[in-house]
């Protein structure tokens, strides 16, 4: 892996998301992180009902409710 960067972008919101688009496209090599497993920081849409699956997903009778309530 190569660890030559012009610039480090730490966080995946908007604001870096946008800083991290503009300096590649003016041809500055990027490294994005974020400490986050999901990629938007504050501006990710995790449902509640998605929470609901990760905390009770292995338990038959609340994977029952939970595909009812997919759209």
């Amino acid at each position: 892996m190569d660890e030559d960067y012009d610039v480090i972008v730490l966080g995946t919101g908007l604001k870096e998301c946008i800083l991290s688009g503009l300096l590649s496209v003016n041809g500055k090599k990027v490294l994005h992180m974020d400490k986050n497993p999901y990629y938007g920081g504050e501006s990710a849409s995790i449902t509640p009902l998605e929470k609901f699956y990760e905390k009770f997903g292995k338990d038959t009778q609340n994977i029952r409710i939970w595909k009812r309530l997919e759209c």
